[in-house]
């Protein structure tokens, strides 16, 4: 039933969709099903989030492990690959919703205004991840970072979408693409404008 509330969802979006009709496309008898199993959409986000997060967000903490280990953890290439190959890694061309999913709720807000947000529990690895980056990047004006990382999770939702419509069939070369991306938007010069954006308070902040 998760899976073919994630495709309805991505399909339609969060608001155009009932409980009855996600317990009634997966083949349920009882109309209420979704509703006894998930409670609210709320609750069926959550388990989406759950059915689809642990996994990547596993993946990311033990990279970091092992980036930690052999020293690579300072190397800026290696730690965006934290964030893009596991969300890469779960989209199928043709066949997964997930980045679909990801973009119906953020299309509601900014991506800590998903409905409703991750669970900080399923991004440990994304929050270890951005802090390492922040030190890396000490030079970069914090609020400038805060911008650009969140610029940074737009583009990967974007390719993930891409490679989920088959626009990008070859996942590997997509999530190569978007971490060299990344890594040259947040090592690039910080111009006169964003500065004075900086200091006016201008600049947005945060991250999911």
């Amino acid at each position: 039933m998760i899976l073919v509330a994630e495709r309805l969802i991505a399909e339609r979006g969060i608001d155009a969709v009932s409980l009855r009709e996600i317990g009634a496309a997966a083949g349920q008898r009882n109309n209420s099903a979704a509703q006894y199993h998930f409670g609210t959409k709320e609750g069926l986000v959550a388990a989406i989030y759950e059915y689809r997060m642990r996994s990547m967000n596993e993946q990311r903490l033990a990279a970091l492990a092992v980036l930690e280990l052999t020293g690579d953890h300072a190397e800026l290439v290696a730690l965006v690959d934290v964030l893009v190959t596991p969300l890469i890694d779960v989209i199928t061309p043709g066949e997964s919703w997930y980045a679909r999913f990801l973009a119906q709720l953020s299309a509601r807000g900014t991506w800590a205004g998903c409905y409703p947000a991750p669970p900080r529990s399923l991004q440990d690895g994304v929050w270890q991840a951005r802090g390492r980056l922040k030190v890396l990047l000490a030079d970069v004006p914090e609020a400038v970072l805060s911008a650009r990382l969140r610029l940074a999770f737009g583009l990967i939702l974007a390719v993930a979408e891409d490679v989920e419509r088959g626009f990008l069939p070859d996942s590997h070369v997509a999530a190569s693409v978007a971490a060299d991306a990344i890594v040259a938007m947040l090592v690039g010069p910080v111009s006169a404008r964003a500065s004075a954006d900086v200091r006016a308070g201008s600049a947005p902040v945060g991250l999911i």
